[in-house]
């Protein structure tokens, strides 16, 4: 019980640390020499660490919403892109959305699904 109360207390002090240590990595510029900004790199490496505690079926719920968002966030932002504007640009964009929500879909259901079909 000590050491659950000890990691307990712990995590509960990293982590408003970490968001400190990534506004002041946001707000830094990338090095040309580095692959990723500092902040990516840092959501991304305390992202996969959270991952790997994730049980099975909240790793597959886990990875359903992610690509979920991520689609998202390509859309939105790929509306920036003139290309889009076009109506095969607006076309493609929204098959490429509903073709990811459903596969999220699908991929949740899957996870949760005591007696999955199709598999």
């Amino acid at each position: 019980m000590r050491n659950l109360t000890k990691s307990v207390l712990s995590f509960s002090w990293v982590l408003p640390l970490y968001g400190v240590q990534q506004m002041f990595n946001l707000v830094m510029p990338q090095d040309p020499s580095k692959a990723q900004h500092p902040a990516t790199a840092g959501f991304d490496a305390l992202t996969s660490a959270a991952e790997a505690q994730l049980g099975d079926t909240l790793a597959n719920v886990y990875r359903a919403g992610d690509r979920m968002q991520r689609g998202m966030v390509d859309m939105l932002l790929g509306w920036a892109n003139l290309e889009t504007l076009t109506p095969s640009g607006m076309l493609r964009a929204t098959t490429d959305v509903v073709q990811r929500s459903a596969d999220a879909m699908r991929q949740g259901a899957e996870a949760v699904s005591p007696n999955p079909v199709n598999r």
